[in-house]
């Protein structure tokens, strides 16, 4: 042991000891309120997962968001940008302050390949005669922080696949479906 251990275990006295003691009282108080500040503070999880429907029908992408904070959030606007980096926003509740997503609670957003509904959003955009097909989506909060939806490439690409395969299958069943016109019979034939 070096001697300046000992010489500190030497003359150790209970002043010493109360004074340790408070010290790790003080980091352990100091480590609480920094847990409990991170806590504190919105957080929000997303996640993404496809979900194909059993009855034939489109599937779509479920988004959640989580909110694991203890304070309040609001979602404003869900953006969606392409490879070559154009964006394009939509807000989630226009004409308000946003979606409030209180402590543990979620909301929850369909990304469908053809809209039709309330709470339901396209995964393309026009802007100036332009089309973008999303490959990255972005949620918004109240306080301008985007949070990226997790493994949304992968899963749009899927979206589209099959919205591709449902749109030939309908090409097909309705080019089956059509009957040819009746042919009139030339002037003056019998009938049969």
């Amino acid at each position: 042991m070096p001697s300046y251990l000992a010489d500190i275990a030497a003359n150790w006295t209970i002043a010493h000891s109360l004074s340790t003691a408070a010290l790790g009282v003080s980091l352990l108080s100091l480590t609480v309120s920094i847990r409990n500040y991170r806590r504190d503070n919105p957080r929000l999880k997303i996640t993404a997962r496809r979900v194909r429907r059993r009855d034939g029908g489109l599937g779509y992408i479920e988004v959640k968001a989580v909110n694991v904070g203890r304070r309040p959030l609001y979602l404003t606007m869900l953006c969606g940008s392409d490879d070559g980096k154009q964006w394009s926003s939509e807000y989630l509740d226009s004409g308000g302050p946003g979606l409030k997503v209180g402590e543990h609670e979620f909301m929850t957003f369909r990304i469908v390949a053809f809209p039709n509904g309330e709470g339901v959003y396209d995964a393309w955009a026009m802007l100036d005669d332009v089309y973008i097909e999303f490959t990255r989506m972005q949620i918004e909060d109240s306080t301008g922080q985007k949070h990226e939806i997790p493994r949304l490439r992968k899963l749009l690409v899927d979206l589209r696949a099959e919205y591709n395969d449902w749109c030939e299958e309908e090409r097909r069943r309705l080019a089956a479906s059509v009957t040819p016109p009746l042919q009139t019979p030339p002037a003056g034939a019998r009938p049969t």
